[in-house]
């Protein structure tokens, strides 16, 4: 949901349930950069986050949801430091 909240679209698509199904346990998703270029300058580290909450393998995603807010939290932090 944050990867669509901040590019304005889904991280994968498919034709059908089977497809979509498809490109989420085997293909990587789009780099956030890629899609709104100005979003790393403004939020440093946020593609980490996204790229790390998308990892295909289990172990190396966000364990928890406090992990994940760790994260962003800390983001948020970068962000207001550099202002």
């Amino acid at each position: 949901m944050l990867f669509q909240l901040l590019t304005g679209q889904l991280p994968f698509k498919g034709d059908s349930m089977a497809s979509l199904m498809f490109c989420i346990a085997n293909e990587a998703h789009p780099e956030i950069i890629a899609l709104r270029k100005g979003l790393i300058d403004n939020a440093p580290g946020i593609s980490d986050i996204i790229n790390k909450a998308l990892e295909k393998t289990p172990e190396n995603r966000y364990q928890s949801g406090q992990e994940f807010a760790k994260g962003l939290r800390n983001c948020l932090n970068n962000i207001k430091k550099n202002k």
